[in-house]
Parts: structure tokens; sequence; C-alpha cells
């Protein structure tokens, strides 16, 4: 991330650069337009690409144990099944899945913390359907209070992630998992993309562009003067 920043920031000095060497022929007085829209442009925020997040840790908040009392094989006592990067089999058994049914009263409750305020846009969460093994999907999402009505695969036997987009800017994440006591709900694996950047301050590329382009106007207003 910081090495695709510095190559921007040297794009726009770059162009800062040649902007200047190419209208220092013109009359100053018509430079008026060209250099309040350069301040402008140069003004606006660096956009950021959207990334691959990897929360610093997550819990299991609300009163919801780390899976369901009683159960070794689905529970989650070393925290590290949401975010190993091992997505398992449709085997609700194979030891890689974290799974509900009554103890945590129809609704998990996950916090995911981050390593400093971002802006989360998509999340994705690995489900699993087994019939046999009376295993639906959640019968909805909430990501940060927003809630998501989630309908089961349509296939039996049948494992993948499921996307939520919005939007969610701050240093933890609260996804629950809203499912009837009357059957199974599992999950192996969460995935976040969106902007590391602290939303609330800008970037150091933003305000160098900044000062480039408050440069250029205070450059046309001396060879005005002149």
């Amino acid at each position: 991330m910081e090495s695709r920043r510095l190559g921007w920031t040297k794009a726009m000095w770059k162009a800062a650069s040649t902007l200047a060497k190419g209208i220092s022929d013109l009359h100053a007085a018509a430079l008026w337009p060209v250099a309040i829209l350069a301040a402008l442009v140069m003004s606006l925020p660096a956009l950021s690409p959207a990334a691959t997040i990897t929360p610093t840790s997550y819990s299991y908040t609300g009163g919801t144990p780390a899976g369901e009392t009683g159960y070794s094989g689905y529970q989650d006592t070393g925290l590290t099944k949401l975010t190993d990067g091992n997505v398992g089999t449709t085997n609700p058994v194979d030891g890689t899945w974290v799974g509900w049914q009554y103890t945590d009263s129809g609704a998990a409750n996950i916090t995911f913390t981050f390593a400093s305020s971002m802006t989360i846009t998509n999340v994705a969460l690995d489900f699993l359907r087994n019939d046999n093994a009376n295993t639906q999907l959640p019968t909805s999402v909430t990501v940060g209070g927003t809630t998501f009505p989630t309908a089961d695969f349509g296939t039996d036997v049948t494992q993948g992630f499921v996307n939520y987009s919005g939007s969610w800017t701050g240093s933890q994440l609260v996804v629950t998992l809203n499912h009837p006591t009357s059957n199974w709900v599992f999950v192996n694996e969460a995935q976040f993309t969106g902007d590391p950047a602290n939303g609330s301050a800008p970037e150091p590329a933003s305000l160098l562009l900044s000062a480039c382009g408050i440069a250029v106007l205070g450059w046309v207003r001396r060879r005005h003067a002149r």
C-alpha cells in the first residue's frame, strides 16, 4: 500500500511540474482559470484502491460462546478459525467450522478488531448447508447495525462465501449471525475488504497535492503582479 501511495505522489509531482513548465510562456491573466482548476483538483483526496483487510483479533461477545457448548469439534477456543485462511470442506466435523444451535440463543455475536480506524466496504462469510447435519445458513446477518436477509444455498451439501456490502468505519465491527435454534449455523472464515486509511485524516499525498495547487496559484499571482 505504501509503495502505491509513493508512486501516486511521484506521478502527481511530475504532473505539477509539467503544468508549471507548460504554462510559463502564457500571459499571466489567462492563467487564473487554469491555476484555480489546478488548485481544486490537487486538493481532492488521493483515492486508495480497495484492499483486503485482516483483523488483528476477534472475540465472541454478547454472551456468545466460542462455539456450541459441549461440542468441542465446533468450538473456536483459540480464536483462530475465522481468520486462518482455511476454508475447510463441506464436512461439518472436519475441524474448521465454528457452529451454534442453542447456546448462542439464536444470535452469534462476533466482534472483529482492526489495527486502526478504517472503512470496511464488504464482509464475506463462509457458510455451510448440510441437511443431513441439520445445518443451514443464518436467516439474516447483522453487520455494524445493518441487517441483511440471507437465503439458504439452493443445493444441499454446499459451502460458499456470502457477501455483505456497505460502509462501516471504525476500529471494530460487530457481526451477528441470526438463526432459529431449531437448526445449526456454521461459519469458518470471515474476509474484509475496504480502505485501510483512516477516513478522518488526510493522507500525506493529499496534503502534498493541495500544497502543489496553492503553489501554482501563488506563482500565477506573482507573475500577474509584474
